[in-house]
C-alpha cells in the first residue's frame, strides 16, 4: 500500500516542524526586538539632529550670512 510511506513522510515532517518551531519563533522575537531598537535609535538621532538645526537657526548663528542670502531663517 501507498499509505505507509505517506504516513512516514508526514510523521517525519511533523517531528521536524515540532523541533524547528521554537527556534523560528525565537528568531522572530529577537528580530523584532532588534528592529524596534534600531528604529528607536534612528528616530532619536533624527530628532536630535532636527533640534540642533532648529537651535542653530533660531539662535541667529547664521546672521552673518544673511546679507549674502545664504540663511533665510536668520534674524536681521
Amino acid at each position: 500500500m501507498v499509505v505507509g510511506p505517506l504516513v512516514y513522510v508526514m510523521d517525519m515532517t511533523d517531528r521536524i516542524i515540532s523541533k524547528l518551531c521554537p527556534f523560528i519563533a525565537g528568531g522572530i522575537f529577537i528580530g523584532s526586538v532588534y528592529w524596534t531598537a534600531v528604529t528607536y535609535g534612528a528616530v532619536t538621532v533624527m530628532q536630535v539632529s532636527l533640534l540642533s538645526l532648529l537651535a542653530f537657526f533660531s539662535l541667529g548663528f547664521c546672521s552673518d550670512m544673511a546679507h549674502f542670502g545664504m540663511c533665510k531663517y536668520a534674524r536681521l
